[in-house]
């Protein structure tokens, strides 16, 4: 059979029925747990939300920012003014993963250039797009209320442009939309700074092409220097610390902080793995080949430097969801290795994908599913702060269920003790209206047993959340909360 038509015949499957599948479920997932309350880091965004709308800050050094970027925090503004902070942030989040999900089918559809064989156009991107969206860390992100999604929309875009802007089909605004796109990603996290790394090598590779640019295509050519050079100048003046709204003086000391480089290098490595495994499970057999490195080297070493800056970082190793940005070409790489299996193979690989990946999205958001499993079995990805989500919300629910029901018996007094990110979960709870109006809260860091002579206070609910060590074998360290709402009362 020839190329030809091989390319026009036609499938019944479709990338974009991929999209709508996944969309559909996400809204169903979305409409289902849109009232758990938020957790967590989904907490601080909400508490600089709220200073934004009381005080107007934001243009200033003069509030606390929690080592965040503000860009997740402008985008939710108007979605936490009108809806609140629990659900407005979930809104976010569900918006940010539609325009995700549908951006990686046209960041596929320019990638199947860069592969080979190639097979039918619709029927390629179906099979990237599959293994891209069905994943339990993915799933997660359209409620999390949390600014990875659009950090991997960002950076998704940026790579989308700038080979765009170095190629022979280059237009007058790719340029901007890089540039665009870029600032966008590093106004998210600070993970954005990677693609300049990747422009660099990008700029090597693409030597070849820039020297037919420059023969037919000057304009183009001019096009993307210019955007090259206000993106640098913009940056230096984020990197001075004077646009707030980046926020890198705090990202830069949170980026470098840790004191055992190695060993911190060492732990990504392992989460690294972790992820692969949790995310693409059979499918990671296909990651060992990396086919037509020299001729896409570019696109291999993208890989390879965005990996090395998350192993630098200390934060990386608890946060598995820091790698979705990097999936869809993760997906690139398997899917190269994957067309060229046999029928049967490829049978074999997608049954046991969809069967293994199913159970992980079942038991990583579902909260029925996940106590089922976990009475039962003690599965090792529960360690990591992105898949605890599920589990802590269904605990902050059980929490706030147990105050509002001591409030109805008679107790209408609760001590609030927090010390996460200092103050980052005072109030946030009672803003959305999860206690119940005439609740008195008294928000502290610590518990004293002079709390409630010093307040005048008899009896009162208290909210702690204390951690202790558990597990069935010795050298089991999983992590579990418990006790945390109790009564206090004054000795007669």
């Amino acid at each position: 059979m020839s190329q030809k038509s091989i390319l026009s015949k036609k499938h019944i499957f479709s990338p974009w029925l991929v999209v709508a599948i996944f969309i559909l479920c996400g809204s169903i997932y979305f409409l289902t747990y849109r009232n758990m309350p938020i957790v967590r880091n989904a907490l601080i965004y909400e508490k600089i939300a709220n200073h934004l709308m009381k005080e107007g800050g934001g243009l200033s050094h003069s509030f606390r920012t929690y080592n965040k970027p503000l860009g997740f925090v402008w985008i939710s503004l108007p979605f936490i003014k009108l809806l609140g902070g629990n659900i407005g942030l979930k809104v976010v989040s569900f918006l940010g993963t539609v325009m995700w999900s549908l951006s990686i089918v046209l960041l596929f559809y320019r990638l199947k250039r860069y592969s080979e064989p190639l097979l039918n156009n619709h029927f390629e991107v179906t099979i990237y797009a599959l293994f891209t969206l069905f994943n339990p860390l993915v799933f997660y992100q359209f409620i999390s209320a949390y600014p990875d999604i659009f950090f991997a929309f960002g950076f998704l875009w940026s790579i989308y442009f700038m080979d765009r802007m170095l190629s022979l089909e280059v237009k007058w605004f790719d340029n901007i939309m890089f540039v665009i796109s870029t600032l966008f990603s590093i106004g998210i996290k600070q993970e954005g700074f990677v693609i300049f790394p990747i422009l660099f090598i990008f700029l090597i590779s693409r030597s070849k092409v820039i020297k037919l640019q420059v023969r037919n295509n000057l304009k183009g050519l001019l096009f993307w220097f210019l955007g090259i050079i206000i993106l640098i100048i913009i940056t230096i003046f984020i990197q001075s610390g004077k646009i707030v709204l980046f926020n890198t003086g705090d990202n830069i000391r949170e980026y470098m902080s840790g004191d055992n480089r190695l060993e911190i290098i060492a732990k990504n490595i392992i989460s690294l793995k972790d992820y692969i495994f949790l995310s693409f499970s059979i499918l990671t057999i296909l990651l060992f080949w990396w086919p037509s490195f020299k001729k896409y080297k570019e696109w291999y070493l993208t890989i390879i430097i965005f990996i090395l800056s998350l192993l630098f970082y200390n934060g990386t190793r608890y946060n598995l969801r820091y790698f979705i940005a990097l999936s869809p070409f993760i997906v690139w790489v398997i899917g190269n290795n994957f067309k060229k299996a046999t029928k049967i193979q490829k049978i074999l690989v997608i049954s046991s994908f969809i069967i293994i990946n199913f159970i992980n999205i079942a038991y990583y958001n579902s909260i029925s599913f996940h106590k089922f499993i976990h009475k039962r079995f003690r599965i090792r990805f529960t360690r990591f702060d992105n898949l605890r989500l599920t589990a802590g919300q269904y605990e902050a629910k059980k929490d706030i269920d147990s105050i509002n029901k001591l409030f109805r018996e008679g107790k209408d007094t609760l001590i609030f003790v927090s010390r996460y990110y200092g103050d980052a979960e005072w109030y946030i709870w009672q803003r959305s209206g999860l206690f119940p109006e005439g609740l008195r809260i008294i928000y502290v860091y610590s518990w004293n047993d002079k709390l409630l002579s010093n307040n005048n206070i008899k009896e009162a609910i208290v909210y702690e959340r204390r951690v202790f060590k558990k597990g069935r074998k010795k050298n089991d360290k999983s992590i579990e909360f418990t006790d945390n709402v109790r009564i206090e009362s004054l000795p007669y």
